[in-house]
């Protein structure tokens, strides 16, 4: 949005605002993101948190005496699991799909707070019935759909417009489809049916018109409830300077300027097949080491 603002953006956009254009460069293509798919599982054992032990006074107290208990996990993911879903992955061994898996269920209470709809929330209130839980978030690594953003006016505090076009590409809403049914075979195994594991959402009315559990069922909900984890990147986009869809040169330099360089998850060419928190760290501290080479002296 700065760069735009500032001048550097695809000229047509920037005339169109009557913004003088400093640099024809691409900033705000190339927009992806990691999306994910609740599938909720209820169970019959306590074997996961509650909602009512994860505020209570006694876990207050341990966290803040001992610094451990409910508190002490990062917003209560107790598992990780990176795989590949297709050959192609496999013979790569570059995992296309990740699974979260929260020591709490998501009741509807959760479902307003990521304010759903509230036709989604009601076809969901079968969750509440359950006392323990938790969720299966299939979690889509290497997404192919590409969005836009694009500044509204030369107004900084008018909202730009973003378009992340999410699942345009067939092959980010099949994973995900995938990703559902690595949930279901987590579900059926003997450990968990010894918990009494079920899904907790019975066959949704939204999506009617789809044979319950067919890949059109559960990509007719995908497209309706998947969520983003809030991990945008790409829109200066690091690359060759001949390359015409790039914004910054291998050195985070922005093309054709003096002086300018972007420093964080928009230079990513594609999005890294995890969290995007320790890569930018890692981008951070390796443009600290370009610019002290570019600069001698300090």
């Amino acid at each position: 949005i700065i760069m735009q603002l500032s001048g550097v953006g695809p000229k047509k956009h920037l005339d169109k605002l009557k913004i003088p254009v400093v640099a024809d460069l691409p900033a705000g293509d190339n927009m992806h993101d990691h999306v994910f798919f609740d599938y909720q599982v209820g169970l019959k054992e306590p074997v996961s948190v509650t909602p009512a032990q994860l505020t209570s006074f006694w876990t207050w107290l341990q966290y803040t005496l001992f610094k451990t208990g409910h508190w002490s996990s990062p917003i209560s993911v107790e598992g990780q699991v990176f795989m590949s879903t297709d050959e192609q992955s496999r013979k790569r061994e570059w995992p296309d799909l990740q699974l979260m898996l929260q020591g709490r269920l998501w009741t509807t209470k959760t479902l307003k707070n990521f304010r759903y709809t509230k036709e989604t929330i009601e076809q969901a209130k079968r969750r509440d019935t359950f006392k323990y839980g938790f969720p299966c978030l299939a979690s889509l690594l290497r997404p192919r759909s590409r969005g836009t953003l694009r500044i509204r006016s030369a107004d900084p505090f008018e909202y730009p417009a973003i378009d992340p076009q999410y699942l345009e590409d067939p092959y980010d809403l099949a994973l995900l489809i995938r990703g559902v049914r690595v949930c279901q075979k987590l579900v059926a195994t003997p450990t968990m049916q010894s918990l009494g594991a079920e899904a907790t959402d019975p066959p949704s009315k939204l999506c009617g018109q789809h044979t319950y559990d067919s890949d059109e069922y559960w990509g007719c909900m995908i497209r309706r409830n998947m969520l983003t984890i809030y991990h945008p990147c790409g829109t200066a986009k690091m690359g060759s300077i001949e390359d015409k869809t790039t914004v910054v040169d291998p050195r985070l330099r922005v093309k054709g300027l003096q002086g300018l360089r972007v420093v964080d998850a928009s230079i990513m060419p594609a999005i890294v097949s995890g969290n995007t928190n320790a890569p930018v760290i890692m981008i951070a501290e390796k443009a600290a080491d370009l610019i002290k080479e570019d600069h001698n002296d300090l």
